[in-house]
């Protein structure tokens, strides 16, 4: 999960017109009943600044949503019932138009998520009102009110590193190192087989580049040649970890812990030439 940067006060025009002023009133008229309008909350400003500012991936895990993963505009807090909360709760309808309660997320994650919104802390089950409007600043996911109810899904926009909650592994797959990030891992499916296996075809790409290098070493014995090969390779994944790449956090987690995604996985003799071209690409990158 990526960390993403987003201006709570820069509220796409799709957030701020007459259209969404009537459905934000009806909304607090109709509390629970509201079926809130997607053609506010999808707004074409509203996808397009989310596209963006996700750089065109999903939010929980990376997929690329303009490869084949549909886009969809991800409710943090439910606006209906919440799943396993309190019958008395009835959602968030009151942030369903909400630009800080928006996140932009690939159909499968937001279909696995749905309603659930586990917290630790007190849950606002009333919106915060100023003579009958509605109080936005006190509706803001980064507001005291909000915050307190300490919410246990990671959400990429709040959390400052969003991967310390989370672990990857060579053959693809990730875990919660902890509670928090072992929920969001179960909540969102991220650890479902079609992820885990791309990212470990990513990962296979470059085991198995390595080592057709190193047979071709084995060949004509051009260090030189393979120490560039290595270096080449390795400088690929600096390209990959840019913010608009998909499953972006597992190829820095395969730079990051380079000795146990590749060094380790060669012969000593190997292993020594793959850490001196790793060594080489860090100093020069």
């Amino acid at each position: 999960m990526q960390k993403i940067e987003k201006d709570y006060t820069a509220i796409p025009e799709g957030l701020s017109n007459a259209a969404y002023q009537a459905k934000l009133t009806l909304s607090l008229s109709e509390q629970q009943a509201h079926d809130a309008a997607s053609s506010v909350y999808r707004h074409k400003s509203v996808l397009s600044r989310l596209s963006t500012i996700y750089h065109n991936k999903c939010g929980f895990c990376e997929s690329d949503t303009t490869a084949g993963a549909p886009m969809q505009v991800e409710h943090y807090r439910p606006k209906k019932a919440v799943i396993n909360a309190n019958p008395a709760h009835t959602g968030y309808y009151w942030l369903a138009y909400d630009w800080s309660n928006l996140l932009l997320s690939c159909a499968s994650c937001n279909n696995k998520k749905r309603n659930h919104f586990p917290i630790t802390g007190i849950r606002v089950i009333a919106p915060p009102l100023v003579q009958a409007d509605l109080d936005t600043a006190n509706c803001r996911a980064d507001s005291p009110t909000m915050l307190a109810e300490a919410p246990e899904l990671i959400n990429p926009e709040l959390e400052a590193n969003p991967m310390s909650h989370f672990e990857f592994y060579p053959d693809g797959t990730i875990k919660g190192k902890t509670d928090r990030g072992k929920l969001t891992v179960t909540i969102c499916g991220l650890d479902r087989d079609q992820l885990t296996i791309k990212r470990k075809e990513y990962y296979d790409t470059y085991l198995e580049r390595f080592n057709t290098y190193f047979n071709d070493f084995n060949n004509n014995g051009d260090e030189n040649t393979l120490i560039l090969q290595l270096k080449n390779a390795i400088r690929e994944i600096f390209a990959y970890i840019a913010k608009n790449k998909p499953y972006r956090e597992f190829a820095a987690k395969c730079l990051g812990n380079f000795k146990l995604f590749f060094i380790d996985r060669f012969q000593p003799e190997q292993a020594k030439l793959l850490s001196e071209a790793y060594n080489q690409a860090i100093s020069a990158n």
